[in-house]
């Protein structure tokens, strides 16, 4: 699959997966997609439990995010067995467009990956976030995710 357009052919710097709703590596377009351009990759799950429409998590919730993220980042870590740390993910708590912008500015990243979500919250803040990034030159690489077909392109 080309390069995001938005980015600069010769570009190396790192682009960032953002994780969300599916916490896996095996079968994870977005993943797959970072993966192709031969560019570092930063894994990325970000906790904003004050997006304007999405509800706060419960008890349960919690401990099934915890587990899910301990074992994402164990399946990362065991993808580069050379390297001395691996390819740890990358915790954040805070707001999703700050976090990104911030981890942006440290690492130099160009390109941001993730897969669709289908909540309208989720959807909207991702609009939010393309249209920042776009604006800031940052190419913002959203694709299916975990539907066998995306729900737009049914006509009946």
């Amino acid at each position: 699959m080309p390069e995001p357009q938005s980015t600069p052919r010769g570009d190396r710097n790192p682009v960032i997966v953002w994780f969300r709703n599916d916490l896996r590596l095996g079968d994870n377009p977005a993943l797959t997609r970072a993966a192709t351009t031969g560019r570092p990759v930063i894994p990325l799950f970000i906790l904003d439990e004050a997006a304007p429409g999405v509800r706060p998590l419960g008890g349960a919730a919690r401990w099934w995010l915890h587990q899910s993220l301990l074992a994402l980042d164990q399946s990362l870590c065991a993808l580069e067995p050379g390297a001395p740390q691996g390819l740890p993910l990358c915790l954040r708590r805070g707001a999703t467009l700050e976090v990104l912008r911030a981890l942006i500015a440290a690492s130099g990243a160009s390109c941001v990956f993730c897969n669709r979500t289908y909540e309208p919250a989720l959807d909207r803040l991702d609009g939010i976030v393309a249209e920042a990034l776009d604006a800031h030159g940052i190419a913002f690489d959203r694709g299916p995710g975990t539907l066998l077909a995306e729900p737009d392109t049914f006509l009946t």
